[in-house]
């Protein structure tokens, strides 16, 4: 496949870009954070139409051309305001999303890290713990396995189908 040119229109940190390719080698080269990978992400939306950074389309599009975001510059309004006022509460929706995404992660790993014993130690009270310790019961003692397993199970499907509950319900417009 050859691609010979790509044109971005506010598209990530860039409000038009066009750049045409040669054929052979093309170098991207410059400073950090000029947008560099953004093009390669770009290259990539368009063989797989989905973005390897963003779980949303919408999240690829510049967030500071947004309405809520041009109408108090506009009014010279400080940059400090608009965040707090303007670009914040509107962003908090991913914020939460994201974090709620993490319960479960942070849940898992301090779980596996208890139950390889590099996490709390036995007198402290960890779902890892409490595996590790009915593993060594099992045989004569199941429930000392099974139910530390099912919480944690639970746990974890709990907090990932709350998150993506919310991330559906954020989607939404009203």
């Amino acid at each position: 496949m050859f691609i010979e040119s790509i044109e971005l229109s506010d598209y990530r940190n860039y409000s038009h870009l066009h750049i045409d390719f040669h054929k052979g080698t093309n170098v991207l080269y410059g400073d950090n954070a000029q947008g560099k990978t953004n093009i390669l992400e770009a290259v990539y939306v368009c063989c797989t139409t989905k973005s390897h950074k963003g779980s949303k389309d919408k999240e690829m599009i510049r967030f500071e051309e947004t309405d809520f975001a041009a109408a108090p510059k506009i009014d010279g309004i400080s940059g400090i305001r608009i965040l707090f006022r303007h670009l914040l509460p509107n962003a908090l929706g991913m914020i939460v999303v994201n974090f709620l995404f993490l319960i479960p992660q942070a849940i898992f790993t301090e779980a596996f890290l208890s139950f390889l014993g590099v996490g709390l130690s036995a007198p402290t009270a960890s779902l890892g713990t409490l595996i590790q310790e009915g593993r060594d019961r099992m045989i004569l003692y199941p429930c000392e396995l099974l139910a530390p397993l099912i919480t944690l199970c639970v746990l974890l499907v709990v907090f990932h189908i709350l998150a993506m509950a919310m991330e559906r319900r954020g989607g939404q417009t009203d």
